[in-house]
């Protein structure tokens, strides 16, 4: 679609009607709104949510805003991607051609909150203010650190607010610094911000970065390198200088241009970006440190005005020269002048002997476990160390990977191509989704990963990798926040994160053998197996800090405090079930385990299918013989032996049964589990723990067994309870490090 002109007409004129018709009001008298400086939506340039990012690129570049509204088939507006996005999926190593789509699914850009959204309400990361909400209090929103998760580490305290609606008619909108920044430069189209300078009454020096804080970049920098330092910079510009003075200024525009040329990030961002058809030059990107703050916001909108061949060399960032030389000194941009005001209009008052808050105290108790152990905190390079990763190739098959996985014991496998780069992890929620969607055995793992059901595409892997020197609390704490995610309809990977063990993350010409990637799995499991080494090295003396502390006192909490409760939203299936039914109550559920249960004769559930049982096992008898009887005895001995709950489906069973070519609509789930050799499959009995044991108990348990999933028994073990997962066990201790005792469990 076509952008709008980047000043925005319609969006001027009703604004300078509206100063006109306030003239006769004093500049003290007229209250600046959030509303009078918002753009509207339908002012930005559009795209639909099949665009590529690379052409949202473009858009942004060749009409100078830094916004694109999301608009649906009939144009109405949905959310908003940015120039932020553009940076952040070129240095996650998104793939060339993604689309806005799965850039959004991802938790990319900004879905439009609803409009009764309370102020500050954070919507995937972006927030809304009234229209009517003063335009200082709004600025210093707008300048406040976005809620993000902890892994984000590219959040640097600048973004953009949804403007409202308001009752009265006010057009709400997109608000950033950009916005500011065209106000400042045009005080005439709103009243009262002649006042609002007058009282900000500063020069371009005293808002500036200084040379010597500002951020810098070598002229030998490459991409990824650049990128990182952009996106830690609010400014969105880094300085290019080396030992002979400042050679440029790297800025957003900069970093969009090579993406939509698809220049490689390990290349030399500054010998590719210094030659940039139409980059404005030094002398094009200086102004004076004297000079006032309106003269700076005229000199950023001005190329912008000029039309979309300067609008895509438009400095929004200037350096900033020592008056009457060519000395620089700093650098300046539209975050630096809206914090101007912020800070002149919110002024923080002193508050005298501030007592500190106390910090809680809460009692721990060390595990008995495991007593002789290193004496330094356990690491995530620690735990990947003691299993192999297992990979697989992105132009193999579904078939090929499930093969892998079940033949390894790892319920996920790193996906590489044939180069070595990582392309994604399959993991076995994957072909759980594969298996209740139908989709074809011979599936190409890369067909997969671009699809909308891939729980950890190429464009997720540097998000969720981490440094190897993470501890074990910090890493559940990232874990939980992707369960957290999941909560609100993400999709993606909460049992898995990955460790960086060398360089290239996410890279596809990394010079690496496709057996050895740059990267180590760390499931659940792991962590949960982890956290019997970490208690073990607070015992021997280790360091430990808030995580040691957090650790401690995750190893005391029960099982019954841990799992889910078997009267919650536990997944069930029967015996006579079809296999199919009980992958999908697990994948519409969002659980990787459902216990299997006879079903009461004469129950509601077997009241309300009655035919479809009945038609169900003829058809098995024709097929396989007199099942019925068979159901009955199978019923009566698993009675005897193991209970009123039967045994257990998990994801590992829809690992087997994919690998195994079977979608599960030809055998009941009964039938499967007699069909399992005791080494595929653990009964009840062989995964059982007490709801009165520790989680210690609970992870030292699954790590001699290997098991995700414990069947959790009354204190007097006769009946089930519950189920403990070693999420479950993660998310607890990510709970106990963030003192967050509200934190979702994992499934």
């Amino acid at each position: 679609m076509a952008a709008p002109a980047h000043a925005g007409t319609g969006t001027r004129k009703r604004k300078a009607a509206t100063s006109a018709a306030s003239k006769d009001k004093s500049d003290a008298d007229v209250q600046v709104t959030a509303g009078d400086w918002a753009t509207q939506l339908g002012d930005l340039p559009q795209c639909s949510s099949s665009c590529r990012l690379r052409d949202v690129a473009r858009m942004l570049l060749d009409s100078g805003w830094t916004a694109a509204a999301v608009v649906s088939a009939a144009g109405e507006p949905e959310g908003v991607v940015t120039e932020d996005d553009v940076l952040k999926s070129y240095f996650q190593g998104a793939p060339w051609d993604v689309t806005v789509a799965e850039w959004m699914r991802g938790g990319g850009g900004a879905p439009l909150p609803p409009a009764d959204a309370p102020a500050d309400a954070a919507a995937d990361g972006a927030r809304s203010v009234p229209a009517d909400e003063p335009v200082r209090e709004a600025v210093d929103r707008l300048l406040s650190p976005p809620p993000a998760p902890k892994r984000d580490r590219s959040r640097s305290g600048s973004g953009f607010l949804f403007v409202q609606r308001s009752s009265s008619g006010n057009g709400g909108g997109y608000l950033s610094t950009l916005e500011v920044t065209k106000a400042m430069a045009e005080p005439g189209l709103h009243s009262g911000i002649a006042s609002m300078l007058r009282e900000a009454a500063a020069t371009v020096a005293d808002v500036m970065e200084p040379l010597e804080e500002a951020p810098a970049v070598a002229p030998g920098v490459t991409m990824q390198r650049l990128l990182g330092t952009l996106l830690s910079s609010p400014a969105r510009a880094a300085l290019v200088s080396d030992g002979g003075g400042v050679r440029g200024l790297a800025t957003a525009a900069d970093a969009m241009w090579a993406f939509h040329e698809q220049v490689a990030r390990d290349m030399d961002a500054w010998d590719v970006l210094s030659a940039r058809p139409k980059r404005a030059g030094l002398a094009g990107q200086a102004i004076s440190a004297d000079a006032p703050l309106q003269e700076a916001a005229s000199a950023m909108m001005a190329a912008a005005a000029e039309g979309e061949a300067a609008a895509r060399g438009a400095p929004r960032t200037l350096l900033v020269v020592e008056p009457g030389t060519r000395n620089f000194v700093g650098m300046v941009s539209p975050a630096h002048l809206a914090r101007k005001l912020s800070e002149h209009s919110l002024p923080k008052p002193v508050v005298e002997h501030e007592a500190p808050s106390p910090s809680s105290k809460r009692r721990r108790k060390l595990s008995k476990k495991r007593r002789v152990m290193r004496p330094h905190p356990v690491t995530v390079a620690d735990i990947v160390a003691q299993r192999e990763t297992a990979t697989c190739l992105s132009s193999e098959t579904l078939s090929n990977a499930a093969d892998v996985l079940v033949s390894s014991g790892r319920s996920a496998a790193v996906v590489v191509n044939a180069q070595g780069g990582v392309r994604g992890v399959l993991t076995e929620n994957d072909l759980l989704a594969a298996l209740v969607d139908g989709t074809p055995w011979d599936c190409k793992i890369d067909t997969w990963l671009r699809g909308g059901l891939a729980r950890l595409p190429g464009f997720m892997v540097t998000p969720l990798t981490l440094s190897p020197e993470t501890t074990l609390a910090e890493a559940a704490s990232e874990m939980t926040a992707q369960v957290e995610e999941g909560a609100l309809g993400s999709g993606f990977a909460c049992h898995h994160l990955l460790v960086r063990t060398g360089g290239g993350v996410g890279s596809e010409d990394a010079a690496a053998d496709a057996s050895r990637p740059q990267v180590r799995l760390l499931s659940a499991l792991d962590l949960a197996r982890g956290m019997i080494d970490a208690v073990a090295a607070q015992a021997a003396g280790a360091a430990g800090g808030a995580e040691g502390a957090a650790v401690l006192e995750t190893s005391d909490i029960t099982v019954g405090q841990a799992m889910k409760d078997r009267i919650g939203p536990l997944a069930s299936c029967k015996l006579t079930d079809p296999l199919r039914k009980a992958f999908e109550v697990m994948f519409e559920s969002g659980q990787n385990c459902a216990i299997v249960v006879a079903g009461a004769a004469g129950g509601p559930d077997e009241a309300a299918g009655a035919g479809a049982h009945v038609e169900d096992e003829e058809e098995w008898q024709r097929e396989y013989g007199p099942v019925h009887n068979v159901h009955v005895e199978d019923e009566e001995e698993w009675q005897r032996e193991y209970g009123r709950v039967h045994g257990v489906i998990t994801a590992s069973d829809a690992l087997r049964a994919f690998s195994e070519r079977q979608r599960g609509d030809r055998t009941t789930v009964g039938r499967w589990l007699r069909g399992l050799t005791p080494s595929e499959h653990k009964t009840v009995a062989q995964r059982a723990i007490r709801a009165d044991e520790s989680l210690s108990d609970a992870a030292l348990a699954m790590g001699v067994t290997e098991l995700h999933h414990l069947t959790v028994l009354d204190e007097g073990a006769e009946e089930v309870v519950g189920v403990l997962s070693a999420l479950d066990i993660v998310c607890a201790l990510g709970a106990c490090y963030r003192y967050d005792v509200a934190s979702p469990r994992g499934l």
